[in-house]
């Protein structure tokens, strides 16, 4: 089951091409400034219309998954076919968000 802040909007193509991999660092940076911004707005409007959300909860799950990712050696999601892993520093977005 998602939560609302792990909900992103996306091209049905782009999506399609994603699937249920992990988005490249680039795109984990760009949600980290996303809910920098954002997180509390959202998780308001988030409550009023229903949708499972709890911040802390996701920011827990993205740091074990990209976590798991890194120690692994996975790859992760860039753009139509094209996968790479992370790198060194991947979580350095994360860190503010975290405390």
């Amino acid at each position: 089951m998602d939560l609302g802040h792990n909900f992103v909007l996306a091209h049905a193509a782009c999506n399609g091409k994603k699937s249920d991999r992990l988005a490249a660092g680039v795109h984990l940076d760009a949600w980290c400034k996303y809910q920098g911004q954002h997180a509390k707005p959202l998780a308001v409007e988030f409550t009023r219309l229903g949708i499972l959300n709890d911040f802390q909860s996701t920011l827990r799950i993205v740091n074990w998954a990209y976590h798991q990712t890194f120690e692994s050696h996975g790859l992760t999601w860039l753009r139509n076919q094209e996968l790479q892993p992370l790198d060194e520093g991947w979580e350095n977005p994360l860190i503010p968000l975290l405390n």
